[in-house]
């Protein structure tokens, strides 16, 4: 059963339930890895590689070389309950920034988690490095699809705040300057469930896509054509929700009707290897499905009228931070590129997790 902190994100996900699925099967690898090594999948140039290992399916890619602004239009936004970052009257700049091929996979996380301890009140507080739900041990989730590896499936079950400390971990293992200053930290159960966290100015480390990031970073970026741009789900070849079954979105998603309907226990129940699914026009894999992902930003109403430049949410606190993309647990309809929805930052899913960004340099 998923595993959710509060009702209110039992009861959204209990909405999308009404759909009447088929299963689709395993759809490829998308943009194709050929075999040759021990487990097929070549190194990529971008991979992320500290401590003499290169770690695979870590790839990166630049969304653009210089600035790009995003004029809002209604033909962005296909999801009728949600304006999505881009709403008409809304004017968006974004500076060039680097983004994740994939979602950040259990293996990177454990190599970076591993040891990481938080001091409070003079005690050494252990960090849970393998926090995931699905994976081999798990009696729900252990039977993957052919050719899928456990290590590569995406991390989930980490709140905001696991995210936030581990993309500064990474920072460090690379070299980079830390995102965020982080301190306050309260620890439980392995995961840190509250902190203070504040973005550190020009800092070239890795950190959360803002909501607009990823959303852009979602609709193929400045690779993509104007009707790629305005596809309904990251990759997809149609413009239009039909139903919460479509062909469409199986040859780019991980979604219910091809992950969560086949029951708990079976084969290719849960989350998947990260990349088996076709990519976008920016080369980005598993934007809509497999797991929703943690962006910065408070969640908040979007102002209709206004021009900003990198914008990452109110400034104010407030009750829950951004999800983005839909997950293998959702139909369709909360895979849409524009769908918004927030959790609370201490919350934890077995369909949460999060890919990295950081400065183009």
């Amino acid at each position: 059963m998923k595993k959710v902190s509060s009702l209110m994100i039992l009861l959204l996900a209990g909405v999308m339930m009404f759909v009447s699925c088929s299963y689709a099967g395993n759809s490829g690898n998308g943009g194709g890895t050929p075999a040759g090594n021990d487990d097929g999948i070549p190194s990529d140039s971008t991979d992320i590689s500290f401590d003499g290992k290169t770690f695979k399916l870590t790839g990166e890619v630049q969304l653009m070389t210089t600035a790009a602004t995003i004029t809002g239009s209604n033909d962005y936004n296909q999801n009728s309950n949600d304006t999505g970052a881009f709403p008409n009257g809304r004017s968006v700049t974004l500076s060039p920034f680097i983004m994740g091929k994939y979602e950040v996979t259990q293996e990177l996380y454990e190599a970076v988690m591993t040891g990481q301890k938080v001091k409070i009140g003079g005690q050494d507080k252990d960090l849970n490095a393998n926090p995931s739900y699905c994976t081999s041990n798990s009696a729900n989730y252990k039977n993957m699809l052919p050719g899928e590896e456990q290590k590569y499936r995406p991390v989930e079950y980490i709140t905001w705040f696991d995210a936030v400390y581990f993309c500064n971990a990474l920072s460090e293992k690379m070299g980079l300057t830390k995102a965020y200053t982080i301190t306050n930290i309260s620890v439980s159960d392995g995961h840190i469930d509250s902190a203070t966290v504040t973005p550190v100015t020009d800092a070239n480390g890795y950190r959360l896509p803002t909501e607009a990031e990823w959303e852009y970073a979602a609709r193929g970026g400045s690779k993509s054509t104007e009707e790629q741009f305005k596809q309904y789900w990251s990759g997809a070849t149609t413009t239009n929700y039909s139903a919460s079954e479509n062909d469409d979105i199986n040859g780019v998603a991980w979604y219910t009707c091809n992950a969560k309907k086949l029951g708990s226990g079976t084969a290719g129940y849960g989350t998947h290897q990260v990349g088996k699914k076709a990519p976008n026009a920016a080369g980005l894999c598993d934007m809509s499905g497999n797991v929703r992902e943690w962006c910065y930003d408070w969640s908040a109403s979007i102002s209709t009228a206004e021009n900003v430049t990198d914008p990452s949410g109110p400034s104010e606190a407030q009750t829950y931070r951004v999800i983005r993309g839909g997950s293998w647990w959702d139909g369709a309809f909360i895979c849409a590129v524009s769908y918004r929805n927030g959790y609370r930052p201490d919350s934890r899913t077995n369909d949460l997790g999060f890919r990295v960004v950081r400065k183009a340099q």
